[in-house]
């Protein structure tokens, strides 16, 4: 590439202004200017003989014009066309450049200079042009809803996208989509461009958004952009619901070979009617599953064929027959659900029958909240009689709907109340109420019941003034007021701090003047609390406190009881209160306690919540460190000040990493000076009304020195704690510094390593033996096998829980998990995964404590309580589940699914799949990786086509909570058939390694601006890799030459 040197341009007293835009540079003293324009402009590109035209204005600002001057620079700088005007003569002129027959290739540079004979120098413009052999790029954009990357039939061209190039001399230029969907680059510089498309709002890339190309000498060079709009999805399962609950439960089977119908519903009233076209048809699969994808977004009704010979004899369906799916939206997946039964189901409506005849009719609406009740009709005779079975009774939707299901065949009677209280006032039946029904097996039988409006309005009740609660700060008596004749009441709730019903909390009332009576209750399911039959007078009403909690509210409150008026209302309010951390007294720069600049997070609590934390540490000047809060306990919003060594001079201020979406703070800041620093941390709102607050609190280094390279020193190791407690770790004693090795070792015995995962406390590695079936626990400080530990069959993925300090291995074969005590190196436990199997990589959520495990055999996550090693469920995601990855930040979990081509996202909080957030890359993802800090997604990538060469891209995503969006592709090296595996990220470089299984060598790309780093050979067919942050390595595992390589990340 050409190199560019800086011209030095002199400048006069006074104000100068500086204008930067598309390679064209003006500086000018306040009075004077110059307007200068060029043609050809970058990228196009001129040759031998040919010319650049450069025209130019002037404005002299009143002084005399002394001269002129112009010239054109090649690309090393010198100077190869000059020109100077005398007086006013180059004050607006036209001036042409041509290209000599031998000229050196690359960026040029014209000038112009004004100078007059009152100041010299005034103004100068530069204006940059290109000199090189030329080739053509022709950019194509179409709609691709199938997402196969290929344009179809139907998939049209896409105008108005804006096209960018980044040119082979570093300047960026762009062009909007034709008619035709295409922009085109004629007569442009040869070499290499990068080519990059702005997606549309609302739609979703199908190809990577990102191309490197290369433009050749009298050749056009094609790329192609495709996107859609998210497509939809209708999915859900067949099955035989055996209890009628409408749940698909454990033990329940799918039926499948059920034919599915998906009806268009112009009108989108939710009912299918005969003339609305059938948008598709599919056959339930294994397990009754059906699915419906590339569904355009829109109004539908769905439904299994009643008449489907596959359906067993004598089964009927529970609830529904057709569901409405109304209001699609892009990208939405809709579930609906169909369970079949051989017992009937008496359900239907309760509705205001306006016009009262027993019809429901549109414009007619639901009543909900009324008792519906079912009983055995014994005698048959359609009456409620005496000994007869009540069999339920239960609340009308919010529809009106109510359903009994798993009935036996049988006469019945149902009946709606009459007299329910949420019943408007003189509402009358205007159907059978009760009605007596005969059902027949497997029948599902509607009973509707209609009320109508009364005749005459209804009563408007008068509000009554209610008490004002005084507080007070003991139940000490403090008045010998005499009560009033007259009874009255206390009601009140007890809540949380976002007024969240607290049950179980006993409330004492007594009268003021008096040490008894005392009245206990007790809070009941949603809070709520009840004193009756209490005389007139002042009261005095307080809570006990239980462990765990503080007070918002006063825990005490003197009221005024008035007679016969309503009752007056009180209400506690507290919060989750913290447990003191083991830091504390931290609370000034006197008390500040050290942090040491190794990457091992400290853990605070914030209690009570105005509480400051001082840390203090020594800093090496001209070194660059990185301070910075994560894991943030409930509402915590941190905020970081860093204080000068007087501890009271402010260096800088972080509140949020990015405001409105992550409330994490961050300080990166270079030592001016060697010595003793401060930070306080604190939180943003500093409120009692905010629950338990906590943060992670890490300080790391980036030294610089002259050697060629640089070997971070390993942390001190702490003694790891044994269980997921919120205590913290005391600062460790410091230890003799060793260094990893840089070249690949070998563990005697290691065959086929498969995963590895890092104790972030202790720094060990744990390397999976595939073909020896053992995790072998390494020092890389030394490098020392410290143990063998014997796994299950085949084991693949390896992480470590640093707080708990237990190691989990997925055993691929064996279809278990194996968890390593890492204090004694022994399994504890396994976990077996019956009837789904073959086990992938493991992921942790140590905020938490839940382990992630996909089941390539099943499409199925697993989720593991880390404090009790249970499994806890299994989730559905999607077939050939593989990478996994959570984000503690959002408490979500990503997992590939390669043989369905998705990425799902699940959310952790509720164990649930989040279908319409769903990323539908367009080819097949494998490994992935994750920063959570940085709000990215890494997913190892092969594109349609790619066959034997296997992964061959990095598909990086933006992971807010709204879900992933596709940010661009980085082109890696080959991954091969057997490839994909490994790819971690630096949280603190943010810094992303792939290994290239094919090549035999590991990409490092940056994964800020995602431009590749460097390329670095390792041992034969790598594939596991894992990052220490606190060392600044990443160690990567080759299965071909059973070495592990540890490669520190200064690149």
């Amino acid at each position: 590439m050409a190199r560019m040197k800086w011209l030095r341009i002199g400048a006069t007293t006074g104000v100068a202004s500086v204008l930067l835009f598309l390679g064209i540079y003006a500086i000018a003293a306040a009075q004077s200017g110059i307007y200068l324009a060029r043609s050809p402009a970058p990228p196009a590109s001129i040759s031998r003989g040919m010319t650049e035209t450069f025209t130019w204005t002037v404005t002299t600002g009143g002084n005399t014009p002394d001269r002129v001057e112009f010239r054109v620079f090649d690309p090393d700088g010198i100077v190869v066309d000059s020109s100077i005007y005398p007086g006013s003569s180059g004050l607006s002129l036209t001036r042409v450049y041509t290209v000599p027959q031998a000229p050196p290739e690359g960026r040029y540079i014209g000038q112009v200079q004004y100078y007059s004979i009152e100041s010299g120098w005034e103004a100068s413009a530069s204006a940059t042009f290109y000199v090189a052999e030329r080739g053509h790029l022709d950019v194509f954009k179409f709609d691709d809803f199938n997402g196969n990357g290929i344009q179809d039939g139907g998939d049209l061209p896409v105008a108005g996208v804006l096209i960018q190039l980044r040119t082979p001399f570093g300047d960026v230029v762009g062009k909007l989509t034709g008619a035709d969907g295409r922009a085109l680059w004629q007569n442009i510089a040869i070499g290499s461009y990068t080519v990059t498309e702005t997606v549309p709002a609302g739609r979703e890339p199908t190809l990577p958004l990102t191309a490197t190309v290369q433009v050749d000498i009298d050749a056009t060079t094609f790329v192609t952009f495709a996107n859609r709009i998210p497509p939809s999805a209708v999915a859900g399962r067949v099955w035989h619901d055996a209890n009628a609950n409408g749940v698909f439960d454990a033990g329940e089977s799918g039926l499948p070979d059920i034919t599915v119908f998906l009806w268009a519903d112009p009108n989108g009233d939710g009912v299918h009617q005969p003339a609305e076209p059938e948008a598709a048809q599919i056959v339930s699969g294994a397990g009754g599953v059906y699915t419906f994808t590339l569904v355009h977004a829109g109004d539908y009704v769905v439904g299994p064929d009643p008449t489907d010979p596959d359906l067993p004899i004598g089964m009927g369906i529970v609830g529904l027959a057709q569901r409405a799916v109304t209001g699609l939206l892009p990208g939405e997946t809709r579930i609906a659900n169909f369970g079949y039964d051989d017992t009937g189901v008496i359900g239907g409506r309760v509705w205001h029958d306006a016009n009262g005849n027993g019809l429901v009719e549109p414009g007619e609406v639901a009543l909900p909240d009324i008792g519906v009740c079912l009983y055995d009709d014994a005698n048959g005779n359609g009456q409620v009689d005496v000994g007869e079975l009540l069999i339920g009774c239960q609340d009308s939707g919010p529809g009106g709907s109510y359903s009994f299901t798993g009935l036996a065949a049988g006469s019945y009677v149902v009946e709606a109340n009459r007299s329910d209280p949420d019943l408007p006032p003189g509402f009358v039946p205007t159907t059978v109420n009760p009605l007596g029904v005969t059902l027949a097996p497997a029948e599902n039988l509607t009973a509707n019941f209609g009320f109508r409006a009364p005749p005459t309005p209804t009563p408007t009740s008068t509000s009554t003034p209610t008490a004002t609660p005084t507080s007070t700060a003991t139940p000490t008596p403090t008045s010998t007021l005499t009560p009033t004749p007259g009874l009255s009441c206390i009601i009140g709730q007890k809540v949380d701090d976002l007024h969240v019903g607290l049950p179980g909390w006993t409330i004492h009332a007594r009268p003021r003047s008096a040490a008894t009576p005392v009245y206990t209750t007790v809070s009941d399911g949603t809070g709520n609390f009840h004193f009756a039959g209490l005389e007139a007078g002042w009261w005095t009403v307080w809570e006990e406190m239980q462990p765990g909690w503080a007070a918002v509210t006063s825990d005490v409150f003197d009221v005024q009881l008035l007679p016969g008026a309503a009752c007056v209302e009180v209400r506690f309010k507290n919060r989750q209160a913290c447990s003191q951390d083991n830091y504390e007294p931290d609370n000034s720069p006197v008390a500040a306690r050290t942090i040491l600049p190794d990457g091992i997070f400290q853990k605070h609590t914030l209690e009570p919540p105005a509480d400051q934390d001082w840390a203090a540490f020594d800093a090496v000047g001209g070194w660059v460190y990185t301070l910075r809060t994560d894991n943030l306990l409930g509402n915590t919003d941190t905020e970081l000040t860093l204080y000068a060594p007087d501890g009271v001079t402010p260096l800088d201020y972080s509140d949020d990493i990015t405001p409105g979406a992550d409330i994490r703070s961050r300080i990166i800041w270079r030592a001016p000076a060697t010595g003793r620093y401060f930070a306080r941390v604190q939180d943003y709102y500093q409120s009692s009304a905010r629950g338990c607050l906590g943060y992670d609190l890490a300080l790391t280094v980036q030294a610089f020195n002259y050697a060629p390279l640089i070997v971070r020193p390993p942390a001190a190791t702490p003694t790891p704690t044994p269980t997921a407690t919120a205590t913290v770790t005391p600062t460790p004693t410091p230890t003799a510094t060793r260094r990893p090795i840089l070249g690949p070792f070998t563990i005697p015995g290691l065959s086929h390593p498969k995963g590895i995962g890092v104790h972030l406390a202790t720094h060990r590695l744990y390397v999976a033996s595939r073909n020896t079936d053992v995790v072998y626990e390494v020092d890389p400080l030394g490098p020392l096998v410290l143990r063998m530990i014997p796994v299950g069959r085949q084991p693949f993925g390896v992480a470590v829980n640093t707080t708990t300090n237990k190691i989990y291995v997925a055993n691929f074969l064996s279809d278990d998990l194996s968890v390593i005590d890492g204090a004694t190196g022994l399994v504890i436990k396994t976990i077996s995964f019956a009837p789904y199997g073959e086990p992938t990589y493991v992921a942790i959520n140590e905020t938490t404590n839940r382990v992630y495990v996909p089941l390539h055999e099943g499409g199925r996550l697993a989720v593991i309580n880390g404090a009790t090693d249970a499994l806890l469920t299994t989730l559905e995601v999607g077939a050939g589940a593989f990478g996994v990855a959570a984000d503690p930040l959002l408490n979500r979990v990503y997992v590939s699914c390669r043989d369905s081509r998705l990425v799902r996202v699940v959310d952790a909080a509720a164990n649930s799949v989040l279908w319409s957030q769903t990323a539908y890359p367009g080819g097949e993802p494998f490994a992935l990786g994750i920063n959570p800090g940085l709000g990215r997604l890494y997913v190892s990538f092969a594109p349609p086509g790619s066959a034997a060469d296997g992964p061959t891209q990095v598909l990086a995503y933006h992971i807010p909570a709204g879900g992933p969006s596709l940010l661009t592709a980085v082109l890696v090296g080959r991954g091969g058939l057997d490839g994909g595996g490994g790819i971690a990220a630096n949280p603190n470089t943010h810094h992303v390694f792939v290994t290239n299984s094919l090549d035999s060598n590991v990409s490092v790309f940056d994964g800020n601006t995602h431009m590749l780093l460097a390329t670095v050979p390792v041992g034969t067919d790598p594939m596991a890799v894992t990052i220490n942050p606190g060392l600044g390595y990443a160690f990567v595992g080759s299965r071909g030459s059973n070495t592990v390589v540890g490669l520190p990340d200064g690149y």
